[in-house]
């Protein structure tokens, strides 16, 4: 019997195949067309083809410096573009996290669904695509065992939108000597087979290799 993590590497080579036959179907289609149609046509169709369909964070970035205490310092940079006009934004942290911030941003906060919720607000609504600047800081972190500590660090609260690319730096006040291991929310711990990981020092840095769902972890 398959494994859960077999299951969804085969899920995700599925999807990506059946992606990659829509994309040679579109070809053939391209290639049968008029001969004799207008160029402004075939500008119109290449100007379409990259069009945006859904909002989504193009790419977030987190940088976490850890202090002797075990305090995690975390700032986040979040690319969002969006479909069409948005009147409010709606950003999570953890539930715990102290001092969260949208920098620039009046926000309305609460807690909901176990997780720390700012909003941000526009009269004239969001369009376009804009980076926001997410900060906060969070203890309790870490467990001392006999001989060794660990921490355990949310590096992503569960966001509205898919996330088409992540990368993350975690700054430790020591060498970092073990090997860090991974979970989403979606993807369980599949989720270490779909990223690029590296320490070096007391840093460790990280690339996933696959786009995220939207409120996934």
């Amino acid at each position: 019997m398959k494994t859960q993590k077999e299951v969804i590497l085969e899920m995700i080579q599925l999807v990506k195949k059946a992606a990659a036959g829509d994309a040679d179907a579109a070809g053939d289609s391209d290639t049968a067309g008029d001969s004799d149609a207008p160029a402004d046509t075939d500008a119109a169709e290449q100007e379409g083809a990259g069009a945006l369909t859904e909002t989504s964070f193009q790419s977030v970035t987190i940088s976490c410096t850890v202090n002797e205490s075990g305090r995690a310092y975390v700032q986040q940079t979040l690319e969002l573009s969006i479909l069409g006009s948005l009147q409010e934004i709606a950003f999570t942290f953890p539930a715990e996290a102290k001092s969260p911030k949208v920098e620039g941003y009046k926000t309305k906060s609460a807690v909901e669904n176990g997780v720390r919720v700012l909003r941000v607000s526009s009269d004239t609504g969001f369009t376009g695509t804009l980076t926001f600047q997410l900060s906060y800081n969070q203890t309790g972190l870490v467990t001392a065992g006999e001989a060794s500590q660990t921490i355990q660090l949310p590096l992503l609260s569960p966001q509205a939108y898919p996330i088409q690319a992540l990368s993350f730096s975690v700054t430790f006040p020591e060498d970092f000597a073990s090997t860090p291991s991974f979970e989403s929310g979606y993807y369980k711990d599949v989720i270490e087979d779909l990223m690029t990981v590296s320490s070096s020092g007391g840093v460790v840095t990280g690339i996933l290799t696959t786009p995220l769902n939207d409120n996934d972890t």
